[in-house]
């Protein structure tokens, strides 16, 4: 039999080993479509022409740029860069709209409390000044 240094069996028994695959992988991708009902979407993984139907984590609208979880033959959509908040469609309108009511409301509330308060505030500035002299 051949002598060989511990170094080389060991280098040898190393390339011999098969390479271990990550049990978990996450990629970018692009949300094609949305199924609200399920809580999936359809997402197109960068660098594949497949479309990879995906479990939601977060909420996620078409065009969306999301990380996808690749796991246990399961893919979840974890991320989205698009939307930070995955705003459903027709949110930000709403949110807009609210906004624009309420400002409304208190621009004429708040020109109410000022005049009232500068009103007081002239009354005790002028007492103040009585006390003074």
């Amino acid at each position: 039999m051949i002598n060989l240094s511990e170094n080389l069996l060991i280098d040898f028994a190393k390339s011999m080993k098969p390479e271990e695959t990550p049990s978990e992988v996450t990629v970018f991708g692009t949300v094609k479509s949305v199924d609200e009902v399920e809580g999936t979407a359809i997402v197109n993984l960068d660098g594949s022409d497949v479309e990879t139907r995906a479990t939601l984590a977060t909420l996620a609208n078409p065009g969306d740029r999301v990380t996808v979880l690749l796991k246990s033959h399961k893919a979840i959509v974890g991320s989205n860069f698009t939307s930070k908040t995955g705003e459903p469609p027709g949110y930000s309108a709403l949110v807009t709209s609210v906004t624009n009511h309420i400002q409304n409301q208190e621009i004429h509330t708040t020109m109410d409390e000022v005049i009232e308060e500068l009103d007081l505030q002239r009354i005790t500035n002028t007492e103040i000044e009585e006390m003074l002299t």
